[in-house]
């Protein structure tokens, strides 16, 4: 049996399509924003106030698994496959991005431990994602190296917040959000 599904080049014509409507200067993109960027800021004022009650501890075992084993691992690869790999660490915020880069990445089941490093960096990402850039395979990694410790407790805070952000979308005839408690 052979199934197959092939939507390239109805994806070109898609992007083709939002690239011309992009470029489009019509009415739908003469809009104000600046209510978009007082909810932008509410919300970030928010996160920043959740965020604050808390701080960060470096993860030894996190720190190890990234920089001690899986980096080496992409070292030897980047020889042995022609890739290009950057380790980036914000040794302030303890969080880290790895990227990949090549003409193909050999992942080979057999007699190999690629398989195994790249389910291990899946599973301790926070987020990655694959792309292209200049006929080259892209893949960033994005990771933590630190444990929260709640320092504070700002749940009033919080709560005014929370409370602003509510009015501020009531007052532009927008859903209420925040109805949880993270």
């Amino acid at each position: 049996m052979r199934k197959e599904v092939d939507h390239i080049e109805e994806y070109r014509q898609e992007l083709k399509e939002l690239e011309a409507f992009k470029n489009d200067k019509s009415e739908l993109f003469e809009t104000d924003d600046s209510a978009d960027l007082e909810e932008l800021h509410l919300r970030i004022k928010h996160q920043e106030i959740v965020e604050s009650q808390y701080t960060r501890i470096r993860n030894e075992e996190m720190w190890r698994i990234w920089i001690d084993l899986i980096y080496p691992w992409l070292e030897e690869e980047a020889m042995t496959q022609g890739l290009h790999v950057i380790l980036d660490v914000d040794d302030e915020k303890l969080t880290g991005k790895i990227t990949i880069s090549g003409e193909r990445f050999f992942i080979n089941n057999l007699y190999c431990d690629a398989k195994n490093y790249l389910e291990v960096m899946i599973h301790y990402a926070n987020d990655f994602w694959i792309s292209d850039e200049d006929g080259l395979f892209v893949v960033e990694v994005l990771f933590d190296l630190y444990d929260k410790e709640k320092t504070s407790d700002k749940t009033q805070e919080i709560e005014k917040a929370k409370q602003d952000f509510n009015s501020f979308r009531l007052r532009h005839g927008k859903k209420v959000r925040f109805k949880f408690n993270p």
